[in-house]
């Protein structure tokens, strides 16, 4: 093993002295013993596991992988990863840069010895990133025994390790499966969200060690909210216990209020409650977990503030199209201010979010408005606000009232019966409502039970004043707390997986058999479980459309036009069929309507 200076090592690759768990971190992977999950706060640096995983490499290359999947299931998150390697990359090869001379040395020694690791005398470390269309840029496969970091999507790197790669030809199929299949450390980031992948990575790396193999794969699983214990897992040391930076995170003040919906009007009791904090010049958060409540709540948002509102409302979700993604990560300016940590604005900005925005992101707001969700994603929710401790924020939980029913006295007298639903007995304390109320509310809300379980949970958080502590540290306390049941019944449903065995691997690995085969299944349900989805429509709109149409073109031309002219992912949107089908029914009245006379003379008076 290479003399190596850790310490100053990672902070001549990150700008940022290390924390003493990732100095653990570092000590494990050079001895050749990589944890199988690193359990931690968000806020801690969970993504430096990159430049501790490349220091490793260069001080002990016999016991370290010689390449790093970096594996998450967003793709904007792929881009932030993305981002964060180049800036590592850019800062080893780099170090005259005037803002690097005191690391220098560190830089440059790092540098010598992953050349010495190369077969082939190029650039020593190779970055690529694999996910749906965007261009690879190939530097991972041209060298085997060069270092190599590739940030990809499950579907991107799980089809390539199971032979399958999606756009790969027989060859490259064999060739990608033997690159991420060997010598590599396969990151699994925010693992909670994709557990039927984890299961996938676990039983590769078991078979291979069953089988002898010299180089498997190791797994390592991150996540602030891991749904499985594992042996010997990765966390905070003593001494990060009693670290500054460290407890100035763990304690971060987020106080928690739990508030019930005054009249029904969810949506509205969110957009009122975040406008309290209009006066106070703040990053406000706001989650929701349905797309169209998001939608309606910049709506309302938009009309309470008035002009100006379109540089101070931003919306986050997983159905808009690409396009509107990447304008939003480059240049919206709410945006913007949330994902720096340092910045102020000059008056209050919120953005609107679903599960798009919770995880892996580095979004730090002021403050935070939402509804109810399951626990692993409250918990991801308070990660994203007052992350380095240095603020005074709110979080305000605003949960469900179900109306009470019309006859409130035949309710009354029905209560007693309803009292033997022990569920609904306990989801009428958690709402304050009768127990005819809460049963209603049960059968009308998928994940109603597990709502019921979150917000139980969330009531254990120390309580002053009503007013509960979410520090990092209190939720930690709580989860060490709650018994396995008991978190299971408060997490988020996960999809079985179908049963994996050595002959599937065979049959997957037969490349050279290009068509159908039996007992040779797709890979997709192996990567995300049987999920019961409703089905998704993917909608995109160009203006040739309406040439091709006035062209009258035949079918063969078209198909051969979009061949050349493909539909790429940054130009579709994608969501559930009877949305899309009900936008589209809408659009079509209107259509019809702005045709009629009365219509067209309404549109005249008003400017159109």
């Amino acid at each position: 093993m290479n003399e190596t200076n850790f310490p100053a090592t990672f902070e001549a690759l990150t700008g940022n002295a290390p924390f003493p768990w990732q100095e653990a971190l570092f000590a494990r992977f050079a001895a050749g013993d990589p944890p199988p999950s690193c359990n931690l706060p968000t806020g801690l640096g969970k993504t430096s596991v990159i430049p501790i995983w490349l220091i490793a490499l260069a001080a002990s290359p016999t016991n370290v992988p010689r390449r790093l999947v970096y594996v998450v299931n967003r793709r904007t998150v792929v881009d932030q990863a993305t981002s964060v390697v180049e800036h590592i990359r850019e800062r080893i090869f780099n170090p005259d840069h005037p803002d690097l001379r005191d690391h220098v040395h560190a830089l440059c020694g790092i540098a010598d010895r992953l050349r010495q690791l190369t077969a082939i005398v190029t650039e020593p470390l190779a970055v690529s990133t694999l996910r749906g269309e965007l261009a690879d840029n190939e530097e991972w496969k041209s060298d085997p025994a060069r270092p190599a970091i590739i940030v990809g999507t499950i579907d991107m790197i799980g089809s390539k390790l199971l032979f399958s790669g999606y756009g790969d030809g027989p060859y490259h199929r064999a060739h990608h499966a033997g690159l991420i299949g060997q010598d590599t450390l396969i990151v699994h980031d925010e693992a909670h969200l994709t557990p039927a992948f984890g299961r996938l990575l676990r039983w590769i790396a078991d078979e291979q060690r069953k089988s002898g193999e010299p180089r498997p794969i190791h797994v390592m699983e991150l996540s602030a909210t891991t749904r499985e214990g594992s042996n010997q897992p990765q966390g905070l040391t003593d001494r990060d216990e009693s670290d500054q930076r460290v407890q100035q995170r763990l304690d971060a003040k987020k106080r928690l209020l739990i508030r019930s919906t005054g009249d029904g009007d969810e949506n509205g009791d969110l957009v009122g409650v975040s406008l309290q904090h209009e006066l106070t010049s703040s990053k406000v958060l706001i989650y929701v977990r349905s797309p169209q409540d998001a939608v309606r709540i910049v709506e309302q948002l938009g009309g309470k503030l008035g002009g100006g509102a379109h540089d101070r409302v931003a919306l986050l979700t997983g159905t808009i199209r690409g396009y509107e993604r990447d304008r939003l990560v480059k240049a919206n300016p709410v945006y913007g201010a949330l994902l720096d940590h340092e910045s102020r604005v000059e008056r209050t900005v919120y953005l609107v979010s679903t599960s798009a925005g919770e995880v892996g992101i580095d979004l730090d707001a002021d403050h935070m408005v939402c509804d109810l969700a399951t626990l692993d994603s409250m918990i991801q929710r308070l990660g994203r606000v007052n992350r380095r401790g240095t603020r005074d924020a709110t979080i305000a939980v605003i949960i469900p009232s179900p109306p009470e029913p019309k006859n409130k006295g035949e309710a009354k007298e029905k209560d007693a019966e309803e009292e033997k639903d022990p569920l609904a007995k306990r989801a009428a304390a958690s709402l304050n409502v009768s127990i005819k109320a809460a049963k209603a509310w049960l059968k009308s809300e998928f994940l109603a039970g597990r709502l019921v379980e979150t917000i139980e949970a969330l009531r254990e958080l120390p309580e002053r004043d009503g007013v509960h502590d979410a520090s990092p540290r209190a939720m930690r306390n709580l989860m060490d707390g709650l018994c396995e049941e008991r978190k299971e019944a408060a997490w988020s449903p996960q999809p079985p997986a179908p049963v994996l065995t050595d002959i599937l691997l065979d049959a997957w690995s037969l490349t050279s058999v290009s068509t159908e085969m039996a007992g040779r299944p797709e890979v997709a349900s192996y990567l995300h479980g049987l999920t019961d989805e409703l089905p998704e429509t993917h909608v995109a709109w160009r203006k040739e459309v309406t040439l091709l149409d006035e062209a009258r073109t035949d079918e063969a031309t078209l198909r051969n036009w979009f061949r050349a002219c493909r539909i790429e992912a940054r130009e579709r949107l994608r969501d559930s069929t009877h949305r899309v089908r009900r936008t589209l029914e809408a659009l079509l009245i209107l259509q019809r309507w702005v045709r009629t006379p009365i219509a067209r003379k309404w549109l005249v008076s008003q400017g159109f």
